[in-house]
């Protein structure tokens, strides 16, 4: 366990251990939500990223990295991850670890956007 674990936030430490490789899925396929919902987060640091919610898949882009995360289960709002990245958010606080840029701790959700079925976005900023 490294000081950096150690370190995280509970909710951080929940993940990590329920942490499982990713199901290879394109990101399009298999995607139960009508419409996808994209949220950027802005942390502490002035680092941010987005993440765009499909059913049970969410993409998500941080430092011009692009990773799918596979839904997983647990007792905080909403956990995704693959075998080298977790993102989670718990009402407007949300982190990423292991993707590119990272860690992104102390982070706030900034924006949320439905997607329609014609391309546009539509949102309210928090």
């Amino acid at each position: 366990m490294t000081a950096d674990f150690k370190r995280g936030s509970r909710a951080e430490r929940q993940y990590a251990i329920w942490a499982a490789p990713l199901i290879a899925l394109p990101f399009s396929a298999s995607c139960a939500i009508a419409s996808p919902e994209l949220r950027s987060f802005r942390c502490h640091d002035g680092s941010g990223f987005a993440v765009t919610l499909n059913g049970s898949l969410a993409r998500v882009e941080a430092a011009n990295q692009v990773y799918v995360l596979q839904r997983r289960q647990g007792s905080i709002a909403l956990r995704y991850g693959s075998d080298v990245v977790a993102f989670a958010q718990d009402g407007a606080d949300g982190f990423l670890i292991g993707a590119a840029g990272g860690p992104y701790r102390h982070c706030t959700l900034q924006s949320k956007m439905k997607k329609s079925s014609s391309g546009h976005h539509h949102g309210v900023s928090q």
